[in-house]
C-alpha cells in the first residue's frame, strides 16, 4: 500500500509532463473562478470596511449577532454567497473531469475532449455532490455555532468538544475523500460512492489519511512556488498569467494523484 502511495504521488506528475495541455480546463476553472470573485470583490470590501474599520457591527448577543448582521449587508452577503457556490460546483465539476481523465491514462486512452464530454454526462452527479456539500457544511457550522454559544455557560467543556469536532470533521473528510473518483470513475450514485469512499480506507487508513496530507502539502509547495515566481514579475498580465498556470497544476496535479490512487487499490 505504501508503494501504492508513493506510486501515485509520483504518477501525477509524471502524467501532467507527458500530457501538459491537460492542465488548460484547470486554468479555465481558475479563470471563471476568479472573474467570479472580482464581481464580487468590492461588496466583501465594503463589508470589512465598514465592520472592522468604522465598526458598524450590531449591538447584539452572540445568537443574535448573525441574523443582525445580515440584515445589515444582505445585499452584500447574497452575491458573496452566490460567488462561493458558483466556484464550489466549478471545483467539484473540475475534479470530475480529471477524475475521468486519469481513468483515460490508466487506460491508455487519455483525451481531453473525452473527459470534458463525460463530465458533461455527469451533471446530476454533480449537482447531486454540491448540494451534499452544502448540506454537509450547514451542519458542522450549525453544530459549531451551537457549542460557541454554549461556552459562556458550560467553561471549558465547550472547547473540548470543539477539538473534539475537528477530529471527527478530519475523520469523516479522509474517509470521503475519494467520492469523486468513485462517482466519476465507476458511475457510482452519490450514496454508494460514499459507501465506496468509506470502505475504501477501512484496513488502510492511517496510510490514506497520509496519502491525503502528502497530497495536500504538495499542493501548496507548488501554489507557494507560483506564488513567489509571479510576485518577482513586473508586468501584472504575466504574472496573473503565472500565477493562474500554477494554481491550475496544484488542482490538476491533486485531483490526477487522488484518483491514481483510488484506481490503483488492491
Amino acid at each position: 500500500m505504501f508503494f501504492l502511495l508513493l506510486g501515485a504521488l509520483g504518477k501525477g506528475f509524471k502524467e501532467i509532463a507527458k500530457h501538459p495541455l491537460c492542465i488548460l480546463p484547470a486554468i479555465v476553472a481558475s479563470a471563471v473562478i476568479a472573474i467570479v470573485f472580482l464581481a464580487v470583490v468590492d461588496f466583501f470590501i465594503d463589508i470589512v470596511i465598514n465592520a472592522v474599520f468604522l465598526g458598524n457591527v450590531p449591538d447584539s448577543g452572540l445568537s443574535e449577532l448573525p441574523f443582525q448582521f445580515f440584515y445589515l449587508y444582505a445585499g452584500n452577503l447574497v452575491l458573496l454567497f452566490l460567488a462561493s457556490l458558483v466556484s464550489l460546483i466549478v471545483i467539484i465539476a473540475t475534479s470530475f473531469f480529471y477524475s475521468n481523465y486519469a481513468k483515460g491514462l490508466l487506460e491508455k486512452k487519455p483525451s481531453i475532449s473525452k473527459a470534458i464530454s463525460k463530465t458533461i454526462e455527469q451533471g446530476g452527479q454533480i449537482i447531486a455532490l454540491f448540494v451534499f456539500a452544502l448540506v454537509f457544511a450547514a451542519v458542522i457550522g450549525i453544530i459549531f455555532w451551537g457549542l460557541l454559544l454554549s461556552i459562556p455557560l458550560a467553561g471549558l467543556w465547550p472547547l473540548v468538544l470543539m477539538f473534539l469536532l475537528a477530529i471527527v470533521i478530519v475523520y469523516a473528510l479522509a474517509k470521503i475523500a475519494f467520492v469523486i473518483p468513485a462517482m466519476a470513475c465507476e458511475g457510482e450514485k452519490l450514496k454508494a460512492a460514499i459507501g465506496k469512499s468509506w470502505e475504501f480506507s477501512n484496513k488502510k487508513f492511517w496510510t490514506a489519511l497520509l496519502f491525503l496530507m502528502l497530497v495536500l502539502i504538495i499542493n501548496q509547495i507548488i501554489f507557494g512556488i507560483g506564488s513567489a515566481i509571479s510576485g518577482l514579475v513586473a508586468d501584472e498580465v504575466i504574472s496573473a498569467i503565472l500565477f493562474a498556470v500554477f494554481l491550475a497544476l496544484a488542482s490538476a496535479y491533486s485531483a490526477l494523484a487522488m484518483t491514481f490512487y483510488y484506481l490503483g487499490r488492491e
